[in-house]
C-alpha cells in the first residue's frame, strides 16, 4: 500500500469518527431531559445566582435564563401539588382557612356567580370550542386527571 493510499484511508476513518461524534452530540442535545455535566465555572455562577436570589427574593429578572428542563420539572411538581388529595394542612400550594358564618348576602352573591359562570362556560362543554377560540391545552403531554387551558 502506498503512502498516499494509507493517508487517504486514515483521513477517511478520522472523518467518519468526527462525523459520528458530531451526530451523537447533536442527538444527545435533542433528547428531552438530557443535561450536560456542569463545569466548576457553571456551578460557581449558579451558586452566586442563588445567593443573589436569596438576597432579593422577589427579583424575577434572573429567570429569563432558566433552564427549560427545570421549568418543566417545576410545572410537573405544581401539577402534582394541585391534584386531589394534596389539600392537607401542610400543603405549600394552598391552605384552607376556617369558614366564617354564611350570611344571606353571601348566599345570594354565590348564586349570582354560579349563574354567570355557567352561562359563560356553557359553550366549552366541548373542549374543541376552546381550541377554536384560541385556547391551548396546558402541558398536553403530561398525564393529568383534568386538563387546563390557557390563552395565548
Amino acid at each position: 500500500m502506498s503512502a498516499r493510499t494509507t493517508f487517504v484511508h486514515i483521513t477517511t476513518r478520522a472523518g467518519i469518527m468526527f462525523g459520528a461524534l458530531f451526530l451523537v452530540s447533536v442527538l444527545l442535545a435533542a433528547i428531552p431531559g438530557h443535561r450536560a455535566p456542569a463545569t466548576p465555572v457553571q456551578e460557581a455562577q449558579q451558586s452566586s445566582a442563588s445567593q443573589s436570589q436569596e438576597s432579593h427574593p422577589l427579583d424575577h429578572s434572573s429567570m429569563t435564563g432558566m433552564d427549560m428542563d427545570d421549568a418543566k420539572a417545576n410545572e410537573a411538581h405544581a401539577v402534582h401539588d394541585m391534584t386531589p388529595g394534596h389539600m392537607d394542612a401542610h400543603s405549600q400550594h394552598m391552605r384552607m382557612t376556617p369558614m366564617r358564618p354564611q350570611t344571606l348576602e353571601d348566599a345570594a352573591r354565590a348564586k349570582e356567580i354560579v349563574a354567570e359562570l355557567r352561562a359563560g362556560i356553557e359553550k366549552y362543554k366541548d373542549y374543541h370550542a376552546a381550541l377554536n377560540d384560541g385556547y391551548k391545552i396546558f402541558l398536553p403531554n403530561l398525564p393529568q386527571p383534568e386538563y387546563h387551558f390557557t390563552i395565548t
